[in-house]
């Protein structure tokens, strides 16, 4: 359903429609079955009800995906945004720089081409860079919790050319400065997958990555034993040889 130029309002039926409002402002409801809806203004909304389907929306621009939408595909070249809802969404990056967030939900990300920045937000995500230097940043705005993060998975980070990003306002505990890597006395490996969360209590370190599983644990802590509110935040699932310079401070 292709509307023309103007702030139009289209509406779909049962079954799985393809939603194309042209240029404007426009309204685009699909009711129900899997629905595709074309986007090329920030201000166009798309409107579902609950368990109408797996919906998708294509944009050529920014776009946060409202209510009851389950994916959102970025089109074309541009650097813009992708943010998801409190839904698992699978977000999709387009050949440019973009900068993917989750928010809620278990959420699967998928870079691209570009220099991409990917933020998983609360819940268990699957973060995948894809072409490019990319970023995997981890923050909630808030002191970490593991309820605002989850255990998110990284699929293919490539060392020397990917960055972890840390932000200082949730972990906290880090004294390395913001804008730079982070400390070599913040930063330890272990290589044993027996008696892991042990072994990580132990650490003077803040940051400690186990190189025998991926796993990459925030140790609150350091040298007092346990974790204190950290935990086991994210894994790299290539198992990289992970070191401090692989990782930035970021407020």
């Amino acid at each position: 359903m292709n509307a023309g130029a103007g702030n139009d309002s289209v509406n779909g039926g049962e079954g799985n429609d393809i939603l194309d409002g042209g240029i404007g402002n426009d309204r685009l409801a699909g009711g129900p079955g899997d629905d595709t809806y074309i986007v090329d203004s920030s201000r166009d909304v798309a409107i579902e009800n609950a368990g109408q389907g797996q919906d998708t929306i294509k944009s050529s621009v920014n776009y946060t995906l409202t209510v009851n939408i389950e994916n959102i595909t970025l089109t074309g070249n541009a650097n813009i945004d992708g943010t998801g809802n409190n839904l698992d969404n699978v977000i999709t990056g387009n050949s440019g720089n973009n900068l993917l967030k989750g928010l809620d939900g278990n959420d699967t990300l998928l870079g691209g081409a570009g220099n991409d920045t990917l933020i998983g937000g609360k819940g268990n995500d699957i973060l995948t860079g894809g072409d490019g230097s990319d970023s995997f940043l981890f923050g909630s705005g808030a002191i970490f919790n593991t309820s605002d993060f989850g255990v998110d998975n990284i699929s293919d980070f490539t060392k020397g050319s990917d960055k972890i990003i840390l932000s200082k306002t949730s972990f906290n505990a880090l004294v390395s400065t913001v804008g730079n890597s982070l400390q070599a006395a913040e930063f330890a490996t272990i290589n044993e997958a027996a008696n892991e969360l042990a072994l990580v209590g132990s650490s003077n370190a803040k940051i400690v990555y186990n190189l025998a599983t991926g796993n990459l644990f925030y140790n609150q802590n350091g040298a007092t034993t346990g974790l204190g509110n950290g935990a086991l935040f994210v894994t790299l699932n290539s198992i990289p040889q992970l070191n401090e310079n692989d990782i930035l401070i970021q407020a």
